[in-house]
């Protein structure tokens, strides 16, 4: 249920609270020199350049990550940390992170008057 409370609060929140994926968003940071790709006719977007072939011997047509010549399922995109430190280190710079975004957002309510 939206109250004036929660309109404050939400308001309040916009700069922390994490982008939708919205690809219209994104565009403009993925993009800056460039037109988006949604925008670009399908068959004039890039293609995969992965060496692979289809059991037809087609080769790959799935569109390029950004800034890459593959596609997602062929290199494009990073695998992420495999070893246990790997994992760790991830693990706690995602807490921290956590931790600073939230102590920004509780100054900000003891600031407003909110909390």
């Amino acid at each position: 249920m939206r109250t004036e409370r929660t309109d404050k609060l939400a308001a309040l929140l916009v700069g922390f609270l994490p982008r939708t994926a919205n690809p219209t968003s994104r565009g403009s940071r993925s993009y800056p020199d460039k037109q988006h790709p949604k925008r670009i006719p399908k068959r004039e977007r890039p293609k995969c350049q992965a060496a692979c072939r289809s059991k037809g011997g087609a080769p790959c047509e799935a569109p390029v990550v950004p800034g890459k010549n593959r596609c997602r399922m062929h290199g494009g995109l990073s695998t992420g940390p495999r070893t246990p430190e790997g994992r760790a280190k991830i693990a706690e710079s995602n807490t921290r992170r956590r931790v600073e975004r939230w102590e920004r957002i509780r100054a900000l309510l003891r600031e407003r008057g909110v909390e």
